[in-house]
């Protein structure tokens, strides 16, 4: 199979392994997945977009690999605290589909453009999480307020400075006061780091969907799964504050089955109900036509407001099954 018709393949699906000692195996056109002596589960290769797995975790056939590799499937690798650590796409050595080759050859400035419009969209995302939280007065006050300069007071505030100051405080306004955002501590922050790798596994997914390759961002030190995670984290770390305020800040399966749960939730968006995994693999595919036509504009599919309604009911046990 052609690796451009893998890449674009709808129906293939990201797979999770959460328990010790598993082994990753090829047996035909199946991966199998087996803990000890037992077999776990079959899946057919052409139907694995990628695959999620705790770091350490488990062992990998050569053949599998290798099978894996000329699929083009995603590897995301997660650590103890529920984090990220790496995004492995392997791909074979052949000729790279054009939409991958006009993602390689991107104008600098060009890229710059695109991540900007994500960063505005995570800025607005971050204000109206900051509103449901009830820091909406803290954020009226903080465009009112002047700013000093050279001991004067002068015009308000402009929009990049708001954001700028908006991130400085974002934390503490959204956990509460004296949280610190830190990926390697545990308890509240990988509750925070939960929901971040559920992210990341949609976004492998729609950029796999897209035929585009992770590796390459638009920034030069990230991949393009983080850029794809920018304008969606703060629903996600809004959810987390969610769980947190409500004394669940510990990550456990029922926190990780609410946030994979949240990114099909419908959200209310400007033209109807948005869906954080639609709106990623909208996402992806806006990002694939920018790149081969060199369009100017990213339409994204975020909330308009976030709804505390649906994020309230993640900790409903009818909502999520322990």
């Amino acid at each position: 199979m052609e690796l451009e018709a893998v890449l674009c393949k709808e129906d293939a699906r990201i797979v999770e392994i959460a328990e010790d000692r598993r082994t990753v195996a090829l047996s035909g056109h199946e991966i199998v997945i087996a803990g000890g002596d037992r077999e776990a589960e079959r899946i057919p290769v052409d139907a694995i977009a990628g695959m999620v797995a705790w770091r350490p975790g488990p062992s990998w056939a050569a053949a599998a690999l290798a099978a894996l590799t000329e699929r083009g499937a995603g590897i995301v690798l997660r650590g103890p605290n529920h984090d990220s650590h790496s995004l492995a796409w392997p791909v074979p050595n052949r000729p790279w589909p054009a939409r991958i080759r006009a993602q390689l050859d991107l104008y600098p400035p060009y890229a710059r453009h695109l991540l900007r419009q994500l960063e505005r969209a995570r800025d607005a995302q971050r204000m109206l999480a900051l509103e449901t939280m009830g820091g909406k007065g803290r954020l009226q006050a903080l465009r009112a307020s002047p700013r000093q300069m050279r001991g004067r007071r002068v015009a308000k505030r402009t929009p990049d400075e708001v954001a700028g100051e908006i991130a400085r405080h974002y934390w503490p306004w959204l956990v509460g006061r004296g949280f610190r955002r830190d990926p390697a501590r545990r308890g509240a922050n990988a509750v925070v780091n939960c929901g971040h790798t559920a992210l990341r596994v949609a976004a492998t997914r729609a950029i796999h969907a897209a035929g585009l390759h992770p590796g390459a961002g638009l920034h030069e030190r990230t991949g393009l799964a983080d850029d794809l995670m920018i304008p969606y984290r703060p629903v996600v770390e809004l959810a987390a504050a969610v769980f947190i305020a409500t004394g669940s800040a510990r990550a456990d399966a029922r926190t990780e089955a609410a946030f994979a749960w949240l990114l099909a939730a419908p959200l209310r968006g400007r033209r109807g109900p948005v869906q954080i995994r639609l709106g990623l693999a909208e996402l992806a595919r806006a990002l694939a036509h920018c790149f081969e036509t060199g369009d100017q504009r990213l339409d994204l599919l975020l909330p308009a407001r976030q709804d505390p309604d649906t994020l309230f009911a993640l900790l409903q046990p009818t909502a999520v099954s322990d």
